[in-house]
């Protein structure tokens, strides 16, 4: 039987993750309908960072970083792409999807399968080498088994993993500090100044620019 203070514990962390889907959007931008299409890769090099909601609550956190040069690598901590009881077949290693690699349409069609009211997408522009330096930090080498970054990771800690890594690797690109809650670490995006920032529902797809 657990413990009284074990089970408040549990109830004061549940509650702290209980909110509106994107609470953090200010309420007076105004997004831009963009089409599906517009979300696929180009020539670029970027960084994103999805942050997903319920319906009263973030759900998880995943990382993808794309360079047309060194490839793409798709962080899916403890998350569920890929995996058996879901509907897509995928390879994962280490919590990374690594066979095929989800392009960003192929992810959200994927979060259809789960309670997803609101996925935010926050895109960072990236120059080659920032994408080289990140990607070899969570890809392994040729020949080796791990990378040098540890990307497995234990359930719950989504957030935590992803805003730990950025916190430690990306401090020329972003400033965020590692942070438990999905919705707080959005919080920290939306202050970091990304180039744009994608909100995601069954119905629309809508694009905002930081004002």
């Amino acid at each position: 039987m657990k413990s009284p203070v074990f089970l408040l514990c549990l109830l004061l962390l549940f509650a702290g993750c209980m909110h509106k889907p994107a609470p953090n959007l200010p309420v007076h931008w105004q997004g831009k309908p963009i089409p599906m299409e517009s979300l696929e890769d180009r020539s670029e090099d970027k960084l994103y960072v999805f942050v997903m909601y319920d319906k009263s609550m973030c759900a998880h956190t995943v990382l993808r970083i794309h360079s047309p040069v060194h490839g793409t690598v798709f962080w899916d901590p403890a998350g569920g792409f890929g995996k058996p009881e879901h509907p897509v077949v995928a390879e994962r290693k280490y919590d990374l999807v690594v066979d095929p690699i989800p392009t960003i349409p192929q992810y959200l069609d994927f979060r259809q399968y789960l309670p997803t009211s609101k996925v935010e997408i926050f895109e960072f522009d990236i120059t080659e080498s920032q994408a080289e330096r990140l990607i070899n930090q969570l890809r392994p080498a040729v020949g080796e088994r791990r990378a040098p970054y540890k990307t497995a990771t234990d359930p719950m800690y989504c957030s935590t993993a992803i805003s730990k890594f950025l916190s430690l690797h990306a401090k020329d690109i972003l400033s965020v500090e590692k942070n438990f809650f999905p919705h707080a670490f959005s919080a920290q995006l939306y202050a970091a100044d990304p180039s744009r920032i994608i909100l995601y529902d069954s119905e629309s797809i809508l694009e905002y620019r930081i004002q």
